[in-house]
């Protein structure tokens, strides 16, 4: 049972309202905001995010490095292609 010194407080309900939390994960969006923010950065910061990616992506085994690979490119094509480059994988032009 949740501690009542953390727990939400009561919510005013008209009538016979329910009212509960509401999350649909497969209706989230998960990429947009990442894909917004890497095309505000201008060249620099894409270079510099890019490649601390990469150098740490290294090191992790083919199947992350894939995984994570395709969510950078559901957030933005650009940013995927930039951290493979510098991986040394080969980028489709």
């Amino acid at each position: 049972m949740p501690d009542p010194a953390v727990e939400e407080p009561p919510m005013p309900q008209l009538e016979d309202a329910w009212v509960k939390r509401y999350r649909n994960a497969d209706e989230e969006d998960h990429y947009s905001q990442a894909g917004d923010l890497f095309r505000l950065m201008d060249e620099s910061q894409k270079v510099q995010l890019t490649t601390t990616i990469a150098e740490g992506l290294v090191q992790a085994t083919e199947s992350v490095q894939q995984r994570m690979l395709e969510q950078f490119n559901k957030a933005d094509a650009d940013y995927a292609a930039r951290i493979k480059k510098v991986m040394g994988f080969e980028v489709e032009a």
